[in-house]
This record gives C-alpha cells, sequence and structure tokens, in this order.
C-alpha cells in the first residue's frame, strides 16, 4: 500500500509535557485544604450572624407579647378594681344604715318586731307597725352586679362567697315584701273591727297565718343583723388587702 494514500489532513496533534499538566488549574472539585477550610469559615460566619438575627428578632416578638401581658394584666386590675370599689362604698353604706344608734334599720326592725309581741301579749290588734318602709337597707349596686353578671370574672372564692351572700339579701328583701302584701291583704283592712280577728275565738291563740307572719317579721330581724356583719367583715378584709381605698360614708339617708 502506498504510504502517500494515508495522509491525515485533520489538526495536528501535538504531544503533551509533564510541565503542561502541572500548570494546569484546579478545578472546584479538585480544591485544597485551605479552599476548603476558608469555605467553612465563611459558612460559619454566616451561620452565626443568621443565628443572631433570629435571636434578635425572637427577643422582639417575646418581649412584645409580655409587654402586650403587662398592660393587659394592668387593664384588668384596674377594672377588678373600680368594681371592688363599687361594691365596697355600696356595702359600707348598707353597713352605717344599719348600724345608726338612733335612725339604723337594725334598731327600727326589732323595734318593730318588738312591738308586734307585745301586742299579741296583750291580745290586740297587730296593726302596729304597719308596713315596713324605707329602702336604705337596699344594696342597688350589688343587686345589679350580681345579677348583670358583672362579677363572674373576679376571684372564684371572693364570687362564691358573694354569690351566697346575695341569696341572703334576696331572702331578706323578699319576706319584707311578703310582710308589707300580708299587712296590706291581712291586717290594714280589719282595723275597724278590733283585735278578734286575728285570734282563735276558741283558744283565744294568734291564728295561724299571723303566726307566720310573725315569724316572717323576725326573720328579717336576724337576716339584717347577719348580712350586716358579713358586709363589715368583706370590707375590713378588702381594706386589708389593699383591694379598696378607704372612705367614710357620710352623706344622709332617710327611712321613710
Amino acid at each position: 500500500m502506498n504510504n502517500e494514500a494515508l495522509e491525515f489532513n485533520g489538526p495536528e496533534v501535538l504531544p503533551v509535557t509533564h510541565q503542561q499538566i502541572a500548570s494546569t488549574p484546579v478545578t472546584s472539585q479538585q480544591e485544597g485544604p485551605a479552599q476548603q477550610q476558608t469555605a467553612k469559615k465563611t459558612f460559619s460566619v454566616r451561620s452565626g450572624q443568621l443565628v443572631r438575627e433570629l435571636l434578635i428578632v425572637f427577643i422582639g416578638v417575646f418581649a412584645a407579647f409580655l409587654l402586650n401581658d403587662y398592660w393587659n394584666d394592668r387593664k384588668e386590675q384596674a377594672k377588678e378594681k373600680k368594681l371592688y370599689q363599687a361594691l365596697y362604698q355600696d356595702m359600707k353604706r348598707f353597713s352605717r344604715n344599719g348600724k345608726d344608734p338612733k335612725d339604723g334599720f337594725l334598731r327600727r326592725l326589732q323595734f318593730w318586731a318588738d312591738s308586734t309581741e307585745k301586742l299579741v301579749a296583750q291580745r290586740k290588734a297587730i296593726l302596729y307597725p304597719g308596713r315596713i318602709y324605707g329602702d336604705y337597707w337596699h344594696m342597688g349596686v350589688f343587686d345589679a352586679m350580681m345579677k348583670s353578671g358583672k362579677l363572674n370574672d373576679i376571684d372564684v372564692d371572693v364570687f362564691v362567697t358573694l354569690a351566697n351572700n346575695h341569696t341572703l339579701y334576696m331572702m331578706f328583701l323578699d319576706n319584707s315584701q311578703y310582710c308589707n302584701e300580708f299587712y296590706e291583704n291581712k291586717i290594714a283592712h280589719y282595723k275597724e273591727t278590733g283585735a278578734s280577728v286575728f285570734y282563735d275565738p276558741q283558744t283565744g291563740e294568734l291564728k295561724a297565718m299571723y303566726k307566720s307572719y310573725l315569724h316572717r317579721r323576725k326573720e328579717i330581724v336576724h337576716l339584717s343583723k347577719l348580712l350586716v356583719e358579713i358586709v363589715d367583715e368583706h370590707t375590713a378584709e378588702w381594706e386589708e388587702k389593699g383591694l379598696v381605698d378607704v372612705i367614710d360614708i357620710t352623706d344622709k339617708y332617710t327611712y321613710e
């Protein structure tokens, strides 16, 4: 075969020397220990910065929640103190009106009950003292708050105690209303008939319905004394705990 027929017309391929291989740049996959250490340090620095930034954000958000809770607690405390203060003033007034040595309702209710007992002992008509009049034994704020549910969020033990006391207070008012209605319907219109209508003609004893009436009058006296004692305990405890601002009730009242 003729050697001239195998002539190669492509680009000339030059042999590669060892010096050329040594001078070839190293790729990223062929980085040495120094470059890898630098990359690790860079990643570590950036990670630390990110952690610090996240920590700062977390602390800021957490502090905002704490501050919000603090102000909410302050608002709730202020609201609760207003409730206690309103109750305190209402109860202090009730106690003062009850214990007044001259015209307090404790003295008057007891006097009316005793006067009725004397009339019965003498077999006289129980026309005196008539209606239990006056409104100075009313605790309007206390009653309204209990019925409206405004006290539902206060201390549970205090609420339970107030609820029980409100039951006693309603019993006191109900008995007063019963006695007034009974007097109007069963006593007042017998003024002209004398004492005979009140007593059993055979035994001479007071008739059963009038005995029940007198029992209610005694119950009113008992409940009024009990309520004043309870109210004094409440107000004294709230003063001691600093739940209220101590005040003296000096406003005038009437019992007519």
